[in-house]
């Protein structure tokens, strides 16, 4: 009898969040007007503002297309920032974050689950976003991604889900320089670059494979390895355009056109009869 009663007037149990956070520098305190206008920019529609309820000065409650959602302004940092990440992007974004904007999915349309929300809810993130985000971290795929370019484009596009199922940038692997395994793989790639230099020289035929380079850069305290795609080889050094953004230097961009001495040389990589030579740094750098 007890048990029954229990079971009527028990709470209902809280869902596992769906949802999505942006990583901010700063606090936004966003109002109705404010996911007025994002949403009518998501939806391509117009989006009334008194279709928006206030239930407190940072948390609204909506629904749109079936689902309702809240949109919570935090004040104060989502993530701890006694937990670093090997991935350098991730971890800078996390130690500069300062506040949040949660985006959650409560419930959704009939025969559809809260997951099938997260496009919708991607493309009113996309129009949240400012110079103050800095990453968005999806709770049900838990997947965190740099805001750039390509994420924006993706969420824009009603590609959330696929976009937070993977990285969607170019990863910084962060490795300190007294690994020893480390710096005896970088060691191994100086002292096999002669085998690049004669594999860039002498390509297979008809082969269309790209042979890449990752070299140490300094600026200040901070230190890259970035991988380059070289146009110019010598037993001396290299000259190529950059394959990724660097994370300290504004100015060196994807393509921008770089050079470095056999001593920079951190790794290599290029295909031999089909079989890949080189990558000595990866593997220990991912199976971390």
């Amino acid at each position: 009898m007890f048990g029954f009663l229990k079971r009527i007037f028990a709470p209902e149990p809280t869902p596992d969040p769906v949802a999505l956070v942006i990583l901010q520098t700063t606090p936004r305190l966003l109002t109705r007007g404010h996911l007025s206008q994002a949403l009518t920019r998501a939806l391509g529609r117009p989006f009334a503002e008194d279709s928006i309820a206030e239930e407190t000065p940072i948390r609204h409650r909506f629904t749109v297309e079936g689902y309702e959602l809240t949109v919570l302004s935090a004040p104060s940092p989502y993530f701890p920032k006694d937990q670093p990440q090997t991935e350098l992007r991730l971890n800078d974004a996390i130690e500069r974050h300062q506040a949040a904007i949660l985006i959650d999915c409560w419930t959704a349309p009939p025969e559809r689950s809260r997951e099938d929300g997260t496009d919708l809810m991607g493309q009113l993130a996309a129009e949240l976003l400012d110079e103050t985000s800095l990453a968005v971290y999806c709770f049900h795929t838990q997947r965190l991604n740099i805001v750039d370019e390509n994420l924006v484009s993706m969420l824009r596009e009603g590609r959330a889900m696929e976009a937070m199922s993977t990285a969607t940038f170019d990863p910084v692997i962060g490795i300190g320089g007294e690994d020893e395994r480390m710096n005896a793989a970088i060691e191994e790639a100086r002292q096999r670059w002669p085998e690049f230099v004669h594999g860039f020289s002498n390509p297979s035929k008809g082969a269309d494979e790209p042979f890449l380079i990752k070299a140490r850069f300094e600026w200040g305290e901070h230190v890259e390895h970035m991988w380059v795609k070289p146009d110019k080889v010598s037993l001396e050094g290299f000259e190529g355009n950059l394959e990724n953004d660097s994370l300290y230097n504004g100015r060196l961009r994807k393509g921008t056109i770089v050079s470095a001495t056999v001593a920079e040389v951190s790794d290599w990589a290029f295909l031999q009869d089909g079989e890949m030579v080189g990558l000595f740094t990866e593997s220990l750098a991912w199976g971390r």
